[in-house]
């Protein structure tokens, strides 16, 4: 995956922070956004990654 690029959203979750390492262990570029600054911002310190806090929780959801 080297020169590959990804967004993980969740990245400091279980299955999110796994990803971003796995990801990242294969030599992509991996940008982490999570809604815990402390968490998102140590996981990016950990990876040398680039990191976003956001929260993208949908209140509300619409069937089609």
């Amino acid at each position: 995956m080297r020169d590959a690029s990804f967004v993980v959203f969740g990245a400091t979750g279980a299955i999110g922070s796994a990803t971003a390492r796995s990801l990242v262990a294969t030599g992509a570029k991996v940008g982490l956004v999570g809604k815990r600054e402390d968490a998102t911002r140590a996981l990016a310190s950990e990876l040398d990654m680039p990191f976003a806090i956001a929260d993208v929780t949908v209140s509300r959801t619409r069937w089609l």
